[in-house]
């Protein structure tokens, strides 16, 4: 996964109830930078890696935000 952006300060991943929004954060080189995001906003979101480890996955999308005051 590559997720880059200087400025997005809101950001919203909703699967459906039929289909969980997968992130996989090895994919694309791993890059994850999020500087301004503020609110992370996740329903029916799966995190995957090579490890296989969904807690390691979501900790580095949360780390590659420094800003974020909130989170759902």
């Amino acid at each position: 996964m590559v997720l880059v952006s200087k400025s997005l300060v809101r950001l919203r991943l909703v699967g459906s109830r039929h289909e969980e929004f997968t992130i996989d954060v090895d994919v694309g080189g791993g890059e994850v930078s999020l500087p301004k995001l503020m609110t992370l906003h996740m329903s029916n979101v799966l995190f995957d890696g090579d490890s296989g480890d969904a807690a390691s996955a979501f900790a580095k999308l949360v780390s590659a935000c420094p800003s974020q005051s909130e989170q759902e």
